[in-house]
Formats: structure tokens, sequence, C-alpha cells
């Protein structure tokens, strides 16, 4: 993430202290959700078990700068209205964002409208969940009137393309959220939903997710370069090479020019081999300057790098 320039991220699972000493480790700034799962695993036991040993987590972390916390009910369809209440009140009492997957599926849609006679974001808002503290992740299958409804409410939307293109999950409408003023980050989802946790290819994706819900070809995405190094061409390889190699020439008393040789009264057949390191390998790289006649096998040589 630092090499692609992101310096903050908002973090969504189990032992949120491994993640915290990760982030401190590399120096970067974090916030960490104290998730709730209704369900057990081998972190919590149930609901209030999580979140009471997230909160031991914030306390214990408390003076560390570089990190803060936020609430991580994972998503409606494993999380309870109790649940949803309860994190409400602490993220009110505490001032914390709430971080939730939201809309990612359209299974999720149905499940929810059988069960609850609502669609989640709809259930959410009766909960008191939309507000500006609100992070929705995915927000894949969302209509026009819930768009508005986010940028009414001053949410934001955690974008997560290659999560959505490898789980076959839809092409959120980006545009259409940033068209209507909702705050659009991007996202990389879990380990089980991503191959590659990174940044820099998920700009990459976003684009090309973003074209393909609009039916329009996409774009070959340029290459992201991980970290900003000096333009180095074969051509300014070779230049920088042949003025070496004159310089070492020039100071050297066998390569002395006498002041009756001139360029062109050198023999067409002095060549003189330059060391060039291009991509996929080093090769030799003639150029017209003074040495020793060519022998065959420079010949044969310089007849390889021609072809």
């Amino acid at each position: 993430m630092l090499r692609g320039g992101v310096t903050c991220f908002n973090e969504m699972y189990f032992y949120p202290e491994a993640a915290a000493r990760a982030a401190l480790d590399s120096g970067m700034r974090a916030a960490l959700g104290i998730i709730a799962f209704e369900f057990p695993t081998a972190y919590a036991a149930d609901a209030d078990d999580y979140i009471a040993k997230g909160l031991a987590a914030r306390d214990a972390l408390r003076e560390e700068p570089l990190l803060s916390f936020c609430m991580a009910p994972h998503a409606p369809y494993t999380v309870s209205d109790r649940t949803f209440a309860k994190v409400v009140t602490i993220a009110e009492e505490l001032d914390l964002p709430i971080h939730t997957h939201l809309h990612e599926t359209q299974a999720e849609i149905e499940e929810s409208l059988a069960k609850y006679k609502a669609r989640p974001l709809e259930r959410l808002r009766a909960l008191g969940m939309l507000s500006p503290r609100l992070i929705a992740v995915h927000a894949v299958h969302v209509t026009g009137e819930e768009i508005a409804m986010l940028a009414h409410h001053g949410a934001s939307v955690a974008h997560c393309p290659s999560s959505n293109l490898k789980l076959a999950s839809g092409f959120a409408p980006v545009a259409a959220m940033i068209a209507r003023g909702v705050n659009v980050g991007i996202g990389t989802d879990g380990a089980a939903s991503n191959n590659p946790a990174s940044t820099c290819s998920r700009k990459c994706a976003a684009p090309r997710s973003s074209q393909r819900r609009r039916g329009t070809t996409p774009r070959r995405c340029p290459r992201i370069r991980l970290s900003p190094r000096p333009r180095c061409t074969a051509r300014a390889r070779s230049a920088w090479t042949r003025r070496s190699a004159r310089s070492r020439r020039a100071s050297s008393p066998i390569f002395a020019r006498s002041p009756s040789t001139s360029p062109s009264s050198r023999p067409a057949t002095t060549r003189s081999r330059i060391w060039c390191t291009r991509r996929g390998g080093s090769r030799y790289r003639t150029c017209g300057s003074r040495g020793s006649p060519a022998s065959a096998t420079d010949a044969s040589s310089d007849s390889r790098i021609a072809a």
C-alpha cells in the first residue's frame, strides 16, 4: 500500500491487534474495525463478545497516534437488528465511523426482502445507520433513489472493483455516485474475496469496471510504476556507455589520437564493442570507434545484434 501511495487504510477483520502491529511497524495510519458477527469463530463467541474484544483493543491502543478505530458490523445478512442498534449507540457515544458490507450481491437483497420486507439500505436507514459515519463497502446493486439517499446522508462508499469482478458480483455505478456527490474510495475487500490486496491494481480495475457497466470497451490500462525512477532507455544507456568509453580512451595513452588521424581516415573494419544493458538481458552494442580490427567473432556478434 505504501508503494502505491496509500498512507491510511480502514480494516475490518478478526484480531485487530495484529493489524495494529503491522500498521505500526510500517509507520502507517490505520482505522481498525471493531467487528461483529452473530455466529461464533475462533476469535469470539457472539456479537457481544466481538464488540467487547474490539473495545478492549481500542482501549489498549488508545495512546498510539497512528491508530484509530471504527465500528465494523460485517453485513446486514450476518448481523441482527439488535446488534446494529448497539453499534449505532456505541458509534455515537465514542464518535466512531461505521464500516459494513452493503448491497454487494443481488442474493443479499433478495434475502433481505424475504426476511425483513425491505432492501438492506432501507433497513439500515430505519435503524439509524445512515449518516456521515457510514462507510458502505461495495454498493454494487444500488438504485438511483438509493444513491440519492447515500448522498443526502453524507455516507461514503468503498469501491472494490477486483473483488466484484472475481466474485461476479456486478459493476458498481461509481460514475453515478460521484455525480450525485457521494464520497467514493478504493478498496480491496478481504483475502478470501481477492487475490492480490494491491491498491495499484484496484486503481487499474476501477475505470475498467465502470466502462463495462456503461457498455463501452475498456481501454488498456497503463502500467503503473510502483516507485519513481529516472528515464532510462536503451538509447540513453548506449549514449552514456559511448561517452564513458570515449573518456576512458581519451585518458589512455594507447588510444591517444594523433593529430593526423581523422574519423574519415579510420578503416571501416575497426570496431569497439561497448557493453550495454537492455531489457531482457545484456548484449553487446557496436559503434563506430577506434579499436582493434574486428575479428570473425566480432562480425558474427554484430550480425546477430543487427538482426
